[in-house]
């Protein structure tokens, strides 16, 4: 392929990428507005924007698994109603755009869910260099059986969602 061939179509994708929204700003600021389960949440922007934020570099369990509500909760009590600031990485097959997230306390979300128990570090997803440190979290919440810990041999959300779907 030739050098004009090739430079055409990534001059085009990338004007449409950075002309999006959510990408012309490198922080997204929002009230959120619902908390779907332990990863996802919606905001409503000041200029009433609605945006879906899957939270970056973890997974939750669905909300039918076992600590599923649980979990959900405990996202809801870190950011329902708070005004959050989400920094994208990237938005997903579903649309949703994958960030991370801070509450007003300048708590970083992600982390928390992790650090408390209520969401694996996603591996498969989480590559940057933070994710390290997120795993000794993991390890820790398992160690101290925190949040989802507590139960018997936890299944994490992406082999149930292969097999299982209860």
């Amino acid at each position: 392929m030739t050098a004009k061939k090739f430079l055409l179509p990534l001059a085009i994708f990338l004007s449409f990428l950075f002309a999006s929204p959510v990408f012309a700003q490198s922080v997204l600021e929002g009230k959120v507005v619902h908390v779907a389960d332990g990863d996802t949440i919606a905001i409503l922007t000041p200029d009433r924007n609605r945006y879906r934020i899957r939270l970056y570099g973890i997974d939750a369990p669905e909300r039918k698994m076992p600590f599923g509500r649980k979990s959900g909760e405990a996202l809801a009590r870190l950011v329902a109603g708070e005004n959050v600031r989400v920094v994208p990485m990237y938005t997903d097959d579903y649309g949703r755009i994958v960030g991370l997230v801070e509450n007003g306390d300048e708590t970083e979300v992600n982390r928390e869910m992790v650090k408390n128990g209520w969401a694996w570090v996603y591996t498969h997803f989480c590559k940057a260099d933070f994710c390290r440190e997120w795993k000794i979290y993991e390890r820790q919440a398992r160690e101290r059986k925190k949040g989802l810990w507590r139960g018997k041999n936890p299944q994490p959300p992406w082999e149930w969602r292969r097999y299982d779907r209860r």
